[in-house]
């Protein structure tokens, strides 16, 4: 692709993304996949609470897990606490980001934690 093709596809994205229908339908997209997030989170505390939208900047919207420990909850850990060994994720995030409603009933009750 050349420079020349390169900038008239940015140009074109930024146009396209910058339409009032398109911002909207992102927007829509990130509220449904709160919306199942907070459905799967449900049962683990306040794990609900900790899951927002945000706008970094005009065009797109975030979908995060705010919790201290995100990263942990989401992906897994090892039990520092307990010396059980590794404790799977609960893959909340990428399961509603991926339309899977259906909650891992393997994953652990991390509630004590929260």
């Amino acid at each position: 692709m050349s420079g020349k093709q390169s900038k008239l596809d940015k140009r074109l994205n930024k146009l396209v993304a910058g339409l009032p229908g398109v911002r909207h339908a992102v927007e829509d997209a990130a509220k449904e996949i709160q919306r199942d997030a907070k459905l799967l989170a449900h049962g683990h505390g306040s794990l609900p609470e900790h899951i927002h939208l945000r706008y970094p900047n005009r065009y797109d919207t975030e979908v995060t897990l705010t919790h201290t420990a995100a990263l942990s909850i989401e992906h897994g850990h090892d039990d520092a606490v307990f010396g059980s060994g590794w404790v799977p994720g609960l893959h909340i995030m990428r399961d509603a980001a991926h339309g899977r409603m259906i909650p891992d009933t393997t994953a652990p009750d991390i509630t004590h934690l929260l």
